[in-house]
């Protein structure tokens, strides 16, 4: 049941606040033993410490919700997609630029939506794009994790597209992966650029590529 409700709730374009609501009431995260931060789904991250929901809100916005009654607490068009809270503030994927060659990781405060000044700029390779959904068989994933100022980043971008501009060497109809992987430093925001391997295990889990592919 957990599996299926997660999928349901990562498609946000058409998702209601109650929806998201239920789905977190419903995954046994929010009653296991286990860490007091955790991600249900992309673009849902829940604060059991302190009973709230973030949630991407119609795809234009971040949401907080109470997690006692679904209620809206604010909601901050100053990003689009929660990704981690630590140390105090909520990070957030900002607005990118299809072909802007990087995806940008905000500030904001947890207990407001307020957005600080300071960002994560994370660069990508050539033809990745930072989106927010799923769209024309292409998705871009963003996972983070870590305690107070040290934190790091996976990204992963799957292109099932038939028809690439973008990749002119590689056959019509091949599936195009991108990964990559950043060690951030929330107190002086430098971005150090590692292999994904270094962070795969713990920001991804045991999810197999096929099982990626499918969300």
């Amino acid at each position: 049941m957990y599996l299926s409700i997660a999928k349901i709730s990562s498609r946000f374009l058409s998702t209601t606040r109650s929806v998201i609501f239920t789905s977190v009431l419903l995954s046994p995260l929010v009653y296991a033993a286990g860490p007091a931060v955790f991600e249900l789904a992309p673009g849902i991250v829940v604060d059991r410490q302190g009973s709230v929901i973030f949630a991407m809100h119609e795809g234009k916005s971040v949401q907080a919700l109470d997690l006692s009654n679904g209620e809206q607490i604010w909601n901050s068009d100053a990003a689009e997609k929660p990704l981690w809270l630590a140390g105090g503030i909520l990070y957030t994927q900002g607005f990118s630029q299809p072909a802007s060659g990087n995806f940008q990781v905000f500030y904001l405060n947890p207990a407001d939506g307020s957005a600080g000044m300071e960002r994560f700029e994370i660069d990508l390779p050539m033809g990745v794009e930072p989106m927010i959904d799923q769209k024309a068989g292409k998705t871009f994933n963003i996972r983070m994790r870590g305690e107070n100022q040290s934190l790091s980043v996976s990204w992963r971008y799957i292109d099932q597209s038939a028809l690439r501009r973008e990749w002119p060497d590689v056959p019509p109809g091949k599936v195009i992966t991108e990964k990559g992987a950043a060690l951030l430093d929330a107190t002086n925001g430098e971005v150090e650029k590692v292999s994904p391997d270094q962070v795969t295990q713990r920001a991804w889990g045991n999810c197999s590529r096929k099982s990626w592919a499918r969300r």
